[in-house]
C-alpha cells in the first residue's frame, strides 16, 4: 500500500519544515507527501521553504485561502496513494507512525486508524507563557494528525465540509461513523501536538463555539441522526 500524507498550511510556516521532516522519516512505507498551501497570510511562501527538500516524495499545491477543509480535500484529489494520512503543519510524527497504522489496517482492526498523541510546548514560546501551559497526553486521539484510512473509505464520506473553518474534523468523523466506518486506535503514542502562541490563545468565544459543535455532533450520533 502506498500512503499519501497531506499537510495543509496557512501560517505556521516556521514549523512546516519539521513536520515535513517527520513525515519523510517514516520507516518501512511507500510514501508521498503533498503540502497544500492555503493562501499565505504574511507573504511568506511554502515553495521557498520546501526548496530545501530535494525529494521527489514532496509535492506542493497552492490555492487561494479557502480553509483547511478545502485544502485537505484538494490534497486527497491529487493523491497517488491508496491510503491517506493527514498531518497538521505544526505537528510531528514518530518514525514508525505510518508503518504501525498500516499494519493495524491490514490486520482488519478498523477502517479508520488513529493513535496516541501527546502535546509539547514549542521552544519558541516565551518562558513566562510556557510556565502557564500544561501539556496533555491522549491515549486515543481523534484528530487529523493521528488519522489514517484507505482513500476509497475517505471518499465514501464525501470529504470535509468546505463551509466549516472550525470543527471540520469532528463533523467529518461523525459522518464517517454514520457511514459504517469502524475506528481503531493503536496503543502507542505516535504523534505530537505542538502548543504555540496561536493555538493556545484562542478566545473563550472560539473555545465555546468548538465545544458546542462537538456536543451537537455527539448528541446526533447518540440519537442515530
Amino acid at each position: 500500500m502506498q500512503v499519501t500524507t497531506i499537510i495543509p498550511v496557512h501560517g505556521c510556516l516556521s514549523y512546516l519544515g519539521e513536520a515535513v521532516e517527520s513525515a519523510l522519516a517514516q520507516t518501512d512505507v511507500s510514501h508521498e507527501i503533498i503540502v497544500v498551501e492555503d493562501g499565505p497570510p504574511d507573504g511568506a511562501r511554502a515553495r521557498d521553504l520546501l526548496a530545501d527538500f530535494a525529494s521527489a516524495q514532496v509535492r506542493l499545491i497552492e490555492q487561494d485561502h479557502g480553509g483547511t477543509s478545502v485544502a485537505r480535500n484538494k490534497g486527497v484529489a491529487a493523491a497517488n496513494g491508496d491510503v491517506i494520512a493527514f498531518l497538521d503543519a505544526d505537528d510531528l510524527w514518530e518514525p514508525q507512525k505510518l508503518s504501525l497504522q498500516l499494519a493495524a489496517l491490514a490486520e482488519g482492526h478498523g477502517q479508520i486508524i488513529f493513535c496516541g498523541m501527546e502535546e509539547f510546548i514549542s521552544p519558541d514560546i516565551a518562558s513566562d507563557r510556557a510556565q502557564t501551559l500544561k501539556p496533555r497526553q491522549f491515549p486515543k486521539a481523534i484528530s487529523p494528525t493521528t488519522c489514517l484510512l484507505r482513500r476509497v473509505d475517505f471518499e465514501k464520506t464525501g470529504g470535509f465540509e468546505a463551509s466549516l473553518f472550525r470543527g471540520e474534523f469532528i463533523e467529518w468523523f461523525a459522518r464517517a461513523e454514520k457511514a459504517g466506518l469502524i475506528a481503531y486506535s493503536c496503543e502507542e503514542v505516535l504523534a505530537h501536538r505542538r502548543l504555540h502562541d496561536y493555538n493556545t490563545k484562542q478566545s473563550q468565544k472560539e473555545r465555546q463555539a468548538y465545544a458546542q459543535l462537538a456536543a451537537k455532533l455527539l448528541a446526533a450520533r447518540r440519537n442515530g441522526k
